[in-house]
């Protein structure tokens, strides 16, 4: 049951609709909690996300009486089933842990849809193979982004040492895996591969002044290079990595060229600024499930975004790239809280025995710790466990978070 139970996080991530996805996973969630129940470091895992689950539920009911607010039923559901998806993913790779001999059927179905997602990525290159020539942005265009899986079950090839990359078949599927991550050309999955590179190796164990200085000067180098040397109107992969940052710049930006170069900054200074615009209330519990950022201008998004309409210009919009935007206008200071108290379990959980134990065992600290990291930062930039995002990665942080308990 547990491998099926696999397959559908992986396809309500990759596949179907939010609107499909978020219903599935939040039901297959309860009735996995349910058969099982719930233990005493399920409750403190889950505890913080359930907390926030219901500061939405106090801040709708504050905002509909007090501020006459007069959401959609649609958007305040969507919001909703949004918000449970992360409990039911940790709650379904939770208690696939609860026997370690799984681990191997586990890790081996995770590689194998792995597998299945890159080829479907990649499909579009062998229909056209000039694709590979042009510039990335067309790429990302017409073969889309890969699926997380294929990128979780690289680092797992990677670094799990029950895998032998000396073995041929493991040496074929990582690289079918890493040709496709290579031609998402995702900025996302690249800062991704770094932190797991970090985590596994110690290297963030053991921080020191040599190391913070090498990040210094790395950092400055890298700020230096995008101010004076990248041009924005320049779509290839080296100019768009050295534009991360710059395309985040919160600021309120005049023209439509630079709202559409640095749309995720626009985006999140429209949503803090609506936030802000509350009153102290507000600013703790936030606007509730069911606002919508107002963007002030309309605008074409390539439709959907959460609105489930084929329509793609609109001025209101219901999720944010960034997830800790989205996540203090329906929540708050409270709900801010909330995710950080999340990040600070975990972490603490690892760092507890991770400086004992050597092997499997060690190894298994970091790789949690690895996820921990991607999760935390993609929440900055691509929407996050917040929004409906991310499902795999939630489903082994439940799953290494109950093997390193």
């Amino acid at each position: 049951m547990h491998l099926y139970l696999l397959m559908l996080v992986v396809i309500s991530d990759s596949f179907v609709s939010r609107e499909i996805g978020a219903p599935l996973i939040s039901i297959m969630g309860f009735l996995v909690l349910l058969a099982y129940g719930v233990d005493r470091s399920l409750l403190k895992l889950i505890t913080p996300i359930i907390m926030v689950l219901f500061i939405g539920v106090i801040s709708l009911i504050v905002n509909y009486f007090i501020y006459n607010a007069n959401y959609q039923i649609r958007d305040i559901l969507r919001d909703f089933l949004y918000s449970t998806t992360p409990v039911a993913c940790l709650l379904i790779g939770y208690f696939a842990a609860k026997n370690d001999g799984r681990w191997t059927k586990i890790s081996k179905t995770a590689i194998m849809l792995g597998v299945v997602m890159a080829f479907y990525h990649l499909s579009a290159f062998v229909a056209n193979p000039g694709l590979i020539l042009e510039e990335p942005m067309k790429v990302r265009d017409t073969a889309g982004n890969i699926a997380d899986i294929v990128l979780i079950s690289f680092l797992i090839i990677i670094f799990q040492r029950r895998f032998d990359l000396n073995s041929k078949k493991y040496y074929y599927i990582a690289l079918i895996l890493f040709t496709s991550i290579y031609l998402s050309y995702s900025r996302t999955s690249m800062i991704v591969l770094l932190l797991f590179y970090f985590s596994m190796s110690g290297i963030i164990g053991r921080i020191n002044f040599k190391f913070v200085f090498s990040i210094l000067l790395l950092f400055l180098s890298y700020y230096w290079i995008s101010e004076y040397y990248v041009d924005s109107n320049d779509y290839t992969i080296t100019s768009r990595i050295f534009r991360i940052f710059s395309e985040m710049a919160i600021s309120d930006y005049d023209s439509m060229s630079e709202i559409n170069i640095n749309w995720r900054g626009f985006e999140t200074y429209k949503t803090i600024s609506q936030y802000l615009n509350g009153d102290a209330i507000q600013l703790i519990v936030g606007q509730g499930f069911g606002t919508l950022v107002d963007l002030g201008l309309n605008i074409d998004l390539g439709g959907g975004v959460g609105t489930g309409t084929e329509s793609s210009n609109y001025r209101y919009i219901p999720i944010t790239h960034n997830g800790y935007a989205y996540i203090i206008l329906k929540f708050g200071l409270a709900g801010i809280f909330g995710y950080i108290y999340f990040f600070y379990i975990l972490i603490k959980k690892i760092y507890v025995g991770i400086g004992t134990e050597i092997g499997p065992a060690l190894e298994t600290r970091r790789f949690l710790l690895g996820l921990i990291l991607a999760v935390a930062s993609i929440m900055s930039v691509g929407m996050g466990m917040a929004q409906m995002t991310n499902l795999c990665y939630l489903y082994f942080i439940g799953y290494f978070y109950r093997r390193v308990y």
